[in-house]
C-alpha cells in the first residue's frame, strides 16, 4: 500500500482524518509520475481523476482561437490538480494542466468520491474546505482581473506565489498576469527603481 504521510498531515490539518479512513484512500490510490513539460491533463480529452500533488509544479492553463495560453493558476506540494468543472459536469476537459517541473502525484478517481462521501463524515468536512479554498481563489482571481492594474496584478501574484516566484518561468508569470512578457519586464524594473 502507497503511504503518503505528508499528504495525510496536510489534508489532516483541514479536517479530522481517522487513520483508518485515510488507511482506505491511500489503497485507491494511483501513482502517477510526470516530466517537466507533460500534460497531466489536455483539454478535449477525457478526465477521471483528481491528482494530489507531492512534490514539483504545474499550471493550469486555457488555449485560445488564436493559440494564445493564459495561465489560471500554479500548483505544487500538497494541491490538488483536477479538471473538476468537467468531473462535475461529466465532459471533456476544457483546460490544460502541464507540469512545469518533474512531478510525483497521487491520483483518486473522481467516481469514488461520492462513495467517501457516505463513508465518513471528515470526507465531507474535508470536502467542503477544499471547496471553499477554491471558491476564494476564483473570487480573488476575478477580482484582480476586474479592477487591479497590471502592476498591482503582478504584488498580488508575488504576495501569493511568492515561494514560487523562483520556480515559475517569467513568461508563465506574464501569462498568468494576462501581460506580455516584455511588459512584466517593465514593471519588475519600475519597481526595483523604485
Amino acid at each position: 500500500m502507497i503511504k503518503l504521510t505528508s499528504l495525510y498531515e496536510y489534508y489532516s490539518s483541514m479536517a479530522a482524518i481517522p487513520e483508518s479512513e485515510w488507511e482506505f484512500v491511500e489503497s485507491h490510490f494511483v501513482n502517477y509520475k510526470y516530466s517537466k513539460g507533460d500534460h497531466l491533463i489536455r483539454s478535449g480529452e477525457e478526465t477521471e481523476y483528481i491528482y494530489f500533488i507531492e512534490s514539483g509544479l504545474a499550471r493550469t492553463y486555457f488555449i485560445d482561437k488564436q493559440g494564445t495560453e493564459y495561465n489560471k493558476i500554479f500548483l505544487a506540494e500538497n494541491d490538488i490538480a483536477s479538471a473538476y468543472v468537467e468531473l462535475l459536469n461529466g465532459t471533456n476537459a476544457r483546460i490544460n494542466i502541464q507540469a512545469l517541473e518533474d512531478m510525483n502525484t497521487y491520483a483518486f478517481k473522481y467516481s469514488k468520491v461520492e462513495l467517501l462521501y457516505k463513508r465518513h463524515e471528515c470526507w465531507n468536512e474535508l470536502g467542503r474546505k477544499i471547496a471553499e479554498n477554491f471558491f476564494k481563489v476564483k473570487e480573488q482571481r476575478e477580482y484582480e482581473f476586474l479592477l487591479l492594474d497590471a502592476q498591482e496584478r503582478y504584488e498580488v501574484f508575488k504576495s501569493s506565489y511568492g515561494h514560487l516566484m523562483n520556480r515559475v518561468p517569467q513568461y508563465h508569470i506574464s501569462a498568468y498576469l494576462g501581460i506580455t512578457p516584455v511588459s512584466l519586464s517593465r514593471i519588475v524594473r519600475k519597481i526595483k527603481t523604485s
